[in-house]
């Protein structure tokens, strides 16, 4: 899967949650790095990356498969070997991704009343 199609996906999802054009969208995303998630060599989803940021964006039709902890706590071990630490930011009010985040062992760090940001590091994922 191409760059390109990765965007079409990561398209497809914030265009549910914001307001911005395509042409806004993806001007946003053109430092990200995307990366495709695989679930039995089949693409599941995409990680948008930039530093140590990571944001997950799956495929309506494997999210039962991709959502299985252990897939994407693999992935997010071979990031934080990398990294050290991770950050994600969600949207206020979206509690389906406090809850994913969450129990991936990120913990909140702030907020700046638009996004609550968390972080995930490497002691605390060999804790858990």
């Amino acid at each position: 899967m191409g760059r390109e199609s990765l965007i079409q996906l990561v398209l497809d999802y914030l265009r549910t949650v914001t307001q911005l054009s395509d042409a806004q969208l993806r001007g946003y995303l053109g430092d990200w790095e995307l990366v495709p998630f695989i679930v039995n060599n089949k693409i599941a989803g995409a990680v948008a990356r930039k530093g140590t940021e990571v944001h997950f964006v799956l495929k309506k039709e494997a999210r039962a498969l991709a959502l299985q902890k252990n897939r994407i706590v693999q992935f997010l071990h071979r990031l934080l070997e990398q990294d050290g630490y991770l950050t994600t930011r969600i949207m206020q009010g979206d509690i389906e991704a406090t809850r994913f985040v969450e129990r991936l062992g990120f913990g909140f760090t702030w907020t700046d009343g638009s996004f609550n940001y968390y972080m995930l590091d490497a002691p605390a994922y060999a804790a858990r």
